[in-house]
């Protein structure tokens, strides 16, 4: 039992595990949770997800942003591990190009709803 416990701890503090929850936190600091944990804004405006202006954000759009910016890390983690399989090239560029597209797509709308704005 006592052995069972004390994996379970280390695997919850292991490095990956800390990496990943510090990069989550990031993506949401970046995506707007402090204002919207300080100001508790509604969930959305009518059909706007966006909200029309610079001064303020919905949780939607929190939740949109969120969304694009971890597809943006995705995609940059898939270029990150391409260099990795040099023995199966064909594997690397599909990561290389997969890892790309995906940063782009996610980048594109990213500027899309900061055109909303």
């Amino acid at each position: 039992m006592q052995r069972n416990i004390s994996k379970v701890v280390s695997r919850l503090f292991s490095e990956d595990t800390i990496a990943w929850l510090l990069l989550v936190a990031s993506l949401a600091i970046a995506a707007g949770i402090v204002y919207i944990l300080a100001e508790r804004p509604p969930f959305s405006l009518g059909t706007y997800i966006v909200y029309p202006g610079t001064g303020a954000q919905t949780t939607s759009e929190f939740l949109v942003t969120f969304f694009l910016y971890a597809l943006a890390v995705a995609g940059l983690i898939l270029v990150y591990e391409a260099p990795k399989y040099k023995s199966r090239p064909s594997l690397a560029t599909m990561f290389l190009v997969s890892g790309v597209i995906v940063a782009l797509i996610s980048v594109i709308l990213l500027l899309v709803v900061y055109g909303m704005k």
